[in-house]
């Protein structure tokens, strides 16, 4: 299809055209960006209201074609959901006729198939059931169901795409007006231009799982308009049949959806899945959607169907998975009742804030996160949750603790109390590998596991950072160093192309290229200094967008793009509640908080923040203009210091003063949830918190100089796992996972970096 860009460009000013993603009958589809949002999009174009070249798009008059487009914008307007694509935005532009919505660049369910089993199948199912059932419940049934209209995003969530013909129906049934739709995924009804229903849709999604499960392939998938009867009835037969080596249990499920006869089919979307997930869940074990690698929303009921525990025995989970999800934790009699105990805070020789960096170093840096799976209601493996949200917004965790205080107070400045018991004897106890990794002569405040899991980046508040070789966790080698270019490092971030960003005590941020950890380079970044010193820098999937975090509470978001002409987007004081502006003198902020430490959460949907009194979630829909949901989290007493999302974004722990750790549900983002009771056992403050890739695993560092391995793989009954058998010197102030899952590092006030083993923890193993 021709279309002129100059024309699109024009009807979309605000926007960057990229290359063309996809081109058919409906018109083509464009990849862009938002020029201030730095929002990657696709824009689906309609010229000449259907027009391919001279030809009118099969079965669309122009009228009908025009208003096909424009339905499809309404319909997803309205459909707000994980596994469906999401509309930003409509116009018409004389002839042209656009819709902006999200990019899902991980292409099309077609180009999958040759890596997908039968659990994964089952997990497609799901995805998609639950899916219809949204859309149906709005009245609209989809009609094309089918490989190429469902693609994933970057973090492997499926989504349905494709709505352009799309009809919406005011019953249980409606007739269709003509015969659309792609013939070899057509109901028999559908072909016949019968009575629709939701099971139109239902025997569609069968064809897809029966394609998934048999290894078929989708060359016929964009075959003829007409298929001769003979040919047709042959695909009718063939439906009947499944390969041996799929489970019955499934193949009832998806025979059942292939039935000829509508009213023999499921009922509704919601009741497939309801005995797909029960078919899965009897054939394949316990643990079989963490197998599977893929991010799935589903109601309570199907995924407690989905979870349940199975008689049969599971296959083996792979290294740093899980297959048991029926652990639960202690419950809170297991912990002896409060009791004053001399405080395990940091002494006399702690200096105060304000002396130079490199005589006075203090504990920062956040927790980097990853690109995720995506958000909005619950993952099927753990959240409950009820509604959702815009997943392709930014979102950041702000912490802003007063921990500093303590610091600036000195000694007898706070309290702690004993909560927990000494570890017992039989108690699993974690290992290190190997001695401390020597080099650092300061606090180490920030750790980063590179994302091959061969290179880890260290900062500490010497000014310095190290980067290591750890492809071997027992014999870490020591590659590369960071010179310090000016007073100590607070934080460190690695962006999605291989940039590392440093935070420092003199308010300023510097920018790396650490591509080779051996010869690393400086980037020139022209970042002005702000007012606060940068207690964390964070970036999202997005590697142009750098998140900035100060002392007191100011927030900066940037577009670093060009490094050397970074522009500012978003502008906000986080303890003040104020956007666009923070207060003049930082002093009138010290009150309130002592120590913030913003962190951007996978795949940046809201805001997180601790101001004093509670946790707070800030919305960054708009990254010029974040604003605050008004739905505090309270359940802490005192700062709360450490923050962690799991890598889906859809759980928070969080830590800090009163020794617990609690898990938070942000499936809906203004209606968080607690989830189960606090995690206790440290006997000092909670600092460092991290999950593990498989959001099953949550370790902690605490300034009682341990670290403690949680099961968080049912967030609503955590348990302990294990906790070090050896103590750092000092107060704990950062953790990280490696990838894979089967090492953990940390770093303390006294320069130590340990590396532990905790691949034989797994969150399935009872202690």
């Amino acid at each position: 299809m021709l279309v002129d860009r100059a024309r699109v460009a024009a009807a979309l000013p605000g926007y960057e055209l990229g290359e063309q993603l996809g081109s058919g009958g409906f018109g083509l589809v464009l990849a862009a960006s938002h020029r201030r949002m730095a929002r990657d999009v696709a824009i689906k174009v309609l010229a000449g209201a259907g027009r391919v070249g001279d030809e009118l798009a099969p079965g669309l008059g122009e009228d009908r074609a025009a208003a096909g487009i424009a339905s499809e914008a309404v319909i997803l307007a309205n459909l707000d959901h994980p596994h469906i694509v999401r509309v930003y935005d409509y116009l018409e532009f004389d002839d042209l006729r656009l819709i902006v919505m999200e990019k899902l660049s991980g292409g099309p369910l077609s180009k999958h198939l040759n890596v997908l089993g039968g659990p994964r199948a089952c997990a497609v199912g799901l995805a998609v059931a639950s899916a219809l059932t949204c859309a149906h419940g709005h009245g609209v049934l989809h009609r094309d169901i089918k490989p190429e209209n469902m693609l994933f995003d970057a973090a492997r969530l499926l989504k349905v795409a494709d709505f352009g013909i799309a009809k919406l129906v005011t019953g249980p049934e409606a007739m269709a007006s003509a015969v659309v739709g792609t013939p070899l995924f057509m109901a028999p009804e559908q072909l016949a231009a019968g009575r629709l229903s939701a099971a139109t849709d239902l025997y569609s999604l069968g064809v897809v799982l029966h394609l998934l499960l048999s290894g078929g392939t989708v060359a016929a998938a964009n075959g003829p308009a007409v298929v001769p009867p003979m040919v047709w009835q042959d695909h009718l037969a063939a439906r009947r049949l499944l390969p041996e080596d799929v489970p019955a249990p499934v193949t009832a499920a998806v025979l059942r959806a292939l039935a000829e006869d509508p009213a023999q089919r499921p009922i509704s979307a919601r009741e497939l899945a309801m005995e797909l997930a029960e078919a899965a869940a009897s054939s394949y074990g316990s643990g079989w959607i963490a197998r599977t690698g893929m991010v799935l929303y589903l109601d309570e009921a199907v995924r407690a169907v989905a979870e349940r525990e199975s008689p049969s025995p599971a296959p083996p989970p792979p290294a740093g998975s899980t297959s048991d999800a029926s652990a639960v934790g202690a419950s809170a009699s297991d912990t002896p009742a409060p009791a004053t105990a001399p405080p395990d805070l940091p002494g006399s020789d702690l200096p105060g804030l304000d002396l130079p960096a490199r005589d006075t170093p203090v504990p920062g840096g956040p927790q980097t996160p990853r690109p995720g799976a995506a958000r909005r209601k619950h993952r099927a493996t753990a959240v409950p949750g009820k509604s959702g949200r815009d997943p392709n917004r930014r979102s950041l965790l702000i912490g802003l603790p007063a921990a500093a205080a303590v610091a600036a107070a000195g000694v007898g400045a706070a309290v702690a109390v004993n909560r927990a018991r000494d570890s017992t004897p039989d108690e699993p106890v974690l290992r290190p590998l190997g001695a401390p990794l020597p080099g650092h002569t300061g606090w180490i405040t920030s750790l980063v596991v590179f994302p091959d899991g061969r290179t880890l980046a260290s900062g500490s508040s010497d000014g310095t950072v190290l980067l290591w070789d750890v492809s071997d966790p027992a014999h870490p080698q020591k590659v590369g160093v960071l010179p310090s270019r000016g007073e100590g490092v607070l934080s460190l971030a690695l962006s999605t192309k291989g940039d590392l960003v440093s935070g420092h005590w003199d308010r300023k941020v510097r920018m790396w290229n650490v591509r080779d950890p051996e010869n690393p380079t400086e980037i020139d970044l022209r970042l002005p200094a702000g007012r606060d010193r940068v207690t964390s820098v964070s970036f999202g999937d997005d590697p142009r967008i750098l998140v900035c975090g100060g002392q007191y509470g100011e927030v900066r978001i940037w577009n670093v793009a060009d490094p050397a002409s970074p522009r500012r987007l978003g502008f906000f004081d986080a303890v003040q509640g104020t956007a666009g502006m923070v207060p003049s003198v930082a002093d009138s902020r010290q009150g309130k908080i002592t120590w913030a430490r913003p962190t951007l959460a996978p795949y940046a949907t809201f805001v997180v923040g601790y101001d004093g009194e509670a946790i707070q979630l800030w919305d960054l829909a708009d990254l010029d203009a974040p604003s605050r949901i008004p739905r505090p989290l309270r359940g802490h007493s005192g700062e709360v210091h450490g923050f962690a999302f799991s890598r889906d974004g859809l759980v928070l722990a969080s830590g800090g003063k009163d020794l617990d750790i609690r898990l938070w549900d942000l499936t809906n983002a203004t209606d968080p949830k607690a989830l189960g009771k606090p995690l206790t056992g440290h006997r000092s403050r909670v600092w460092a918190l991290a999950f593990s890739s498989d959001r099953n695993r949550l370790v902690s560092g605490s300034w009682d100089r341990t670290i403690r391995l949680w099961d968080v793989e049912n967030p609503a009954a955590p348990r302990l796992v294990a906790r070090s058998a050896t103590d750092h010197k000092d107060h704990l102030l950062a953790v990280a996972f490696a990838p894979g899952d089967r090492t953990v590092f940390s770093g303390c006030k006294g320069g130590e970096i340990r590396v532990w083993d905790v691949a034989g923890h797994s969150s399935g193993a009872a202690p």
